[in-house]
């Protein structure tokens, strides 16, 4: 058998769906005949209804449902886009972002750029607030 689980955000159950095994293929050829009979379904109620949402909780609907335990859901990784201005505004390197400290390193670096622009320290107050920026 192939399995499909499908856990989907803003829900709080996981949809099981399921493919019986061809003997002498490939599981992802057995893997991609589920997805293309899922996308079947998906698109006849699509060109039934004209609703992308109606179409997707009919493929949901064929599934079987269970509540999913917090353990089994993904963690949701965010990934942050930084802007080279930035990097170097903060004294920072693009490898510095890879590092394990990395909340370390950029507070590190904030305050040695804050000790150097602060108004109160002599520093240039555009400088500064480019710096909070930043």
């Amino acid at each position: 058998m192939i399995y499909l689980d499908i856990c989907t955000g803003g829900y709080k159950d996981i949809y099981h769906f399921s493919y019986k095994r061809v003997a002498g293929q490939k599981p992802s050829d057995d893997f991609g005949k589920l997805t293309n009979e899922l996308a079947r379904e998906w698109w006849a109620e699509e060109n039934r209804s004209k609703r992308k949402y109606l179409a997707s909780n009919h493929v949901l609907s064929l599934a079987e449902k269970s509540k999913a335990e917090a353990s089994a859901r993904p963690k949701v990784l965010k990934a942050f886009t930084v802007q080279e201005a930035s990097l170097s505004c903060m004294g920072m390197k693009k490898k510095d972002l890879e590092s394990a400290d990395l909340k370390k390193i950029i507070k590190n670096s904030y305050r040695r750029q804050a000790k150097i622009h602060h108004p109160d320290l002599g520093g240039v107050a555009v400088k500064f607030r480019k710096l909070n920026k930043a």
